[in-house]
């Protein structure tokens, strides 16, 4: 299992690549190609066309039981890290360029095996969508389809 450069990861112009990589990054149902969901039945990636369908498709959300759904990007990276970074940066509620330094975390293509990513990353987790830490994330491997608008974007 090798780690690919988030500076290599296309960021998705449309669903068709938004899904690819949501297939590519987040964690699947066993042979599936159903997004997990913790809590929740898993969704198949070809219903869903933003993270907002998520939303939809769990009931959570505004509108829904409240909340936000959660799912495991194939990421590994320590909450001292982040902590680390927020020190050094200056930084009291948020961690923005966090994903910039590749030295900070580790992301794995599970498209083909996620179960070696599973059983050897130190850091394998639930993050809700709405994660702050993870946003800046979501933005650049889901482009306009996660909902967020990559930093320095913001008009």
């Amino acid at each position: 299992m090798s780690t690919v450069s988030l500076s290599e990861v296309e960021t998705p112009t449309d669903v068709e690549g938004f899904r690819e990589n949501l297939s590519r990054f987040f964690l699947k149902d066993g042979g599936t190609n159903n997004l997990m969901v913790m809590g929740n039945d898993s969704i198949p990636i070809d219903e869903i066309s933003s993270l907002a369908d998520v939303y939809t498709k769990t009931g959570t959300g505004f509108g829904g039981n409240g909340g936000s759904p959660s799912i495991t990007p194939s990421l590994d990276f320590s909450m001292d890290t982040v902590r680390e970074f927020m020190d050094k940066t200056g930084q009291v509620f948020s961690c923005v360029g966090f994903f910039e330094d590749e030295d900070n975390f580790d992301l794995y293509d599970v498209s083909e095996n996620q179960r070696d990513y599973v059983t050897s990353s130190k850091n394998v987790g639930w993050y809700t969508l709405d994660n702050q830490i993870l946003r800046e994330f979501y933005s650049k491997v889901l482009g306009e389809f996660s909902g967020y608008v990559p930093v320095g974007d913001a008009s």
